[in-house]
Formats: C-alpha cells, sequence, structure tokens
C-alpha cells in the first residue's frame, strides 16, 4: 500500500488562547493530496469519551476532523494518558481506527508502528496502576451514569492534577527505554516507530534482522506547531516544518 501520513502528537488543545485555529490551520495546510492523518494521542489536555462531556473547542475540532475525512482523509487515533474511552463515542467517526496501545500499518512495503509513549516509562509505578485502573470497562460505565456536571467536577479536579503529578518522571528523558523499546518494536517486525508523549524530537537508528530501522519521538504539536511526514515510497521522512524552539517534557 502506498500511503502519505502525517503524524501529529500531543496537541493538548484548549491549552493556550487561539491554538485551536491555529490547529484547523496546521490541517488544512497540511492535510494536501493523498495525506492521511495519525494523531499520537493527547489532543486535548483532557479527554473523556463521552459525547455529552465535550467542550465546545472540542466539538469544533471533532466537526473539522470530521470533514477532512469527508474528504477521503482515513483518520487514526493512538489513545494518550490524557485520553479516555475514544473508541467508544469517536469510532468510527471521525476515527475510522482508535488503538489503546499500538497501530499498526503497512506502507510501500514498510511495516510501521506508532504508540503513545505513556506505557515505555516503567519505572514510573504510580502512572502504570493508575492507567491500569481507569481504563477498566465498569469505570466507563459508572462514569457514564453519573450525572454530567459530577463527571465534569471530576475531569476538571483530574486535569489540574495531571499537571503536577509524577514530576520526577518527567523531568529526565527516558533515553534507555526508548532505545529498548524501540528495539522490542523492530524485533516484532516494523522498520519504522513513532512515538509522542515526551514533547521532544528524538531519533534512533538501529539493524534488527538485516534491516535499518529508525525510531522517532514526535515534538509537541503544543509547542512545536510541527508534525511529521512520512511517505516511503517518495523517499519523504521528515518534520513538516521548522522547530519553533526547545521542546519540553510532558
Amino acid at each position: 500500500m502506498s500511503l502519505r501520513l502525517l503524524v501529529v502528537a500531543d496537541a493538548h488543545l484548549g491549552s493556550i488562547p487561539g491554538d485551536v485555529e491555529v490547529f484547523m490551520a496546521f490541517l488544512e495546510e497540511n492535510l494536501t493530496g493523498k495525506t492521511d492523518l495519525v494523531l499520537l494521542g493527547d489532543l486535548f489536555d483532557f479527554w473523556l469519551g463521552l459525547e455529552s462531556l465535550q467542550r465546545e473547542h472540542q466539538r469544533r475540532v471533532l466537526a473539522t476532523l470530521d470533514s477532512h475525512r469527508s474528504r477521503g482523509v482515513c483518520l487514526r487515533y493512538v489513545e494518550g494518558n490524557r485520553d479516555y474511552f475514544i473508541s467508544h463515542a469517536f469510532h468510527p467517526r471521525p476515527f475510522d481506527e482508535v488503538a489503546g496501545d499500538r497501530l499498526w500499518l503497512s506502507a510501500a512495503d514498510v511495516r510501521v508502528c506508532f504508540e503513545h509513549g505513556d506505557l515505555i516509562n516503567v519505572q514510573d509505578r504510580n502512572y502504570l496502576r493508575w492507567r491500569a485502573f481507569s481504563r477498566r470497562p465498569w469505570i466507563r460505565h459508572c462514569v457514564s451514569v453519573l450525572p454530567p456536571t459530577l463527571v465534569g467536577r471530576m475531569s476538571a479536579v483530574l486535569e489540574r492534577r495531571f499537571c503536577s503529578t509524577n514530576a520526577a518522571h518527567r523531568v529526565v528523558f527516558p533515553e534507555s527505554l526508548c532505545r529498548a523499546r524501540a528495539s522490542e518494536v523492530f524485533a516484532s517486525g516494523a522498520q519504522r516507530f513513532f512515538v509522542g508523549h515526551f514533547h521532544r524530537l528524538w531519533e534512533w537508528q538501529e539493524e534488527s534482522g538485516g534491516r535499518a530501522c529508525r525510531a522517532t519521538v514526535v515534538p509537541a504539536w503544543q509547542q512545536e506547531r510541527v508534525g511529521w511526514i512520512y511517505e516511503p515510497a517518495a523517499g519523504i521522512d521528515k518534520l513538516s516544518g521548522p522547530m519553533r524552539g526547545k521542546s519540553t517534557c510532558p
């Protein structure tokens, strides 16, 4: 399958005034021709997959995504650490596919893997326990039957908490763990690996099974206003534009 992808990570829309308009313009500029979109999670600062709890800026972004989908763009989403139950409310519209952990594609005989990245730092045990607990189906059921006003207040508390918890595990980039995850993915058959979550640009290359393999942490759109363009048949594998400055940890 010949494929051209725009890969975007960690937009965290709604956190900066005017960022929704800039993001929609960014998509309009880059989703040209036969370009599909892969979002590596954390599209918003906090996102619950319940239609009744969508905020106005979230509805606007979803409408824009659906408009691109109606024009033939395939939209794929990998849930991030700020996302909950997205597949239940937003698949098959606007997303053609939603992955909870990893997403796999084949393009021009190259096996490609996508991951948000929040599971890479195995030393962040508090977060991993929270993730395993909060993604259980009965949690979603409980949230869905609570009054929307109560869930909204709970969401606001969680959103504030996410900004300050586990700071020690977010200050230092876990490069050795990223290398280990890349090697694991390459051993599973991927030649190209894309990760988000860490809000910085990082690349790693190695040979696996006699093939040249490459891993990229895509910098956060929130800070850098860029994504990654990947079209292996044409030899295109690069940032969608110049970096604005130094990326930060999530």
